[in-house]
C-alpha cells in the first residue's frame, strides 16, 4: 500500500486524485487540481514533496524519489517530471508524477496552475491535449511561458534553471492494455513502456474498466499506490539511476 511504501522510505507523499470515468466534468477537473492544492498546503513540511495520480503504482520498492532527485537535480532545481509517451507528437511532459522542492518558484507554478485551471480548449484548441486532459496542459503551458520547457525539443531530457525533464525509464513509465478504445496507444514508443525494475507503473489513458484490469496486475486494488513487487527484483543496473535502499527525507 502507499502508506507502507511511504513509511519504508520516510517520504512525505501527498494524497492522490481519483478518476471515476475517462472524460472531463467539473468533479473530475476539480479533483485533478486538488493534488496541486495539497502540495501548496504542505510545501513547508518537507525537503521534497511528491504528488501522484491515483493510477500510479510502485513496482520497485527499492527505488525512491530521493534517488531520482540526487541523480538528476542540480542546486537550483525545483521540479522534476518526465516525458510523456507522445512527447514527439505535441505532448512534451506527463504530470502523473512530479517531484518538487519547496521554494518560491515551486509555489509560483503551483499557485498559477490552481488559479488559472484547465487550459481552455475554445481558446487553445487541443494544445497539449487540452480537450481531454485537465492539469497537464495547463502545467505544460505555464512551464513553457516561464522558459522552463522547450516544447519543440528533440532531446529525451531537458535541464533548465528550475525544471528538469527526465525519461520515462527514470520515472513514470506507462502500462497500457492493448486494444484499448484509443488507437493512439499503438504509437507509444518502446522506451515509454513499463519494464521489470521500473520505479512505478502509470496505467494511464484507459477507460475505467481497463484501468481496473491493469491495477489488478500491479496491486490488490485500483486506488492509490500498491506494493506488489514480489519477484520483480531490485532495480536493474542499466544506467537509469542508482537506488539507495534506506534513503530518507527529513
Amino acid at each position: 500500500m502507499m502508506k507502507e511504501y511511504v513509511d519504508q522510505h520516510e517520504h512525505f507523499v501527498l494524497n492522490w486524485v481519483t478518476e471515476p470515468e475517462y472524460g472531463i466534468d467539473d468533479e473530475v477537473a476539480g479533483s485533478k487540481m486538488m493534488k496541486y492544492e495539497f502540495a501548496l498546503l504542505h510545501l513547508d513540511d518537507s525537503s521534497i514533496v511528491v504528488i501522484v495520480d491515483c493510477d500510479v503504482f510502485v513496482t520497485n520498492p527499492h527505488a525512491s524519489p530521493l534517488d531520482i532527485w540526487e541523480n538528476f537535480a542540480h542546486k537550483d532545481t525545483s521540479l522534476i517530471l518526465s516525458r510523456d509517451a507522445h512527447w514527439r507528437m505535441g505532448v512534451p511532459v506527463n504530470s502523473g508524477m512530479i517531484i518538487m522542492k519547496p521554494g518560491s518558484f515551486t509555489r509560483q507554478v503551483l499557485e498559477t496552475v490552481v488559479k488559472k485551471g484547465r487550459l481552455d480548449p475554445d481558446m487553445h484548441g487541443n494544445l497539449y491535449n487540452a480537450k481531454t486532459l485537465v492539469d497537464q496542459p495547463r502545467l505544460t503551458f505555464e512551464l513553457r511561458e516561464l522558459g522552463q520547457l522547450d516544447t519543440n525539443s528533440k532531446s529525451p531530457c531537458e535541464v533548465h534553471s528550475h525544471v528538469t525533464i527526465v525519461t520515462q525509464r527514470v520515472m513514470n513509465s506507462f502500462y497500457r492494455i492493448p486494444n484499448s478504445f484509443w488507437s493512439g496507444f499503438h504509437y507509444d514508443p518502446p522506451e515509454s513502456k513499463w519494464r521489470v525494475g521500473d520505479f512505478v507503473s502509470h496505467v494511464t489513458g484507459m477507460d475505467a474498466k481497463e484501468r481496473v484490469k491493469a491495477a489488478r496486475i500491479f496491486g490488490k486494488g485500483c486506488v492509490g499506490i500498491e506494493d506488489n513487487t514480489e519477484g520483480l527484483g531490485k532495480l536493474t543496473t542499466d544506467g537509469r539511476y542508482s537506488a539507495s535502499p534506506g534513503s530518507s527525507v527529513t
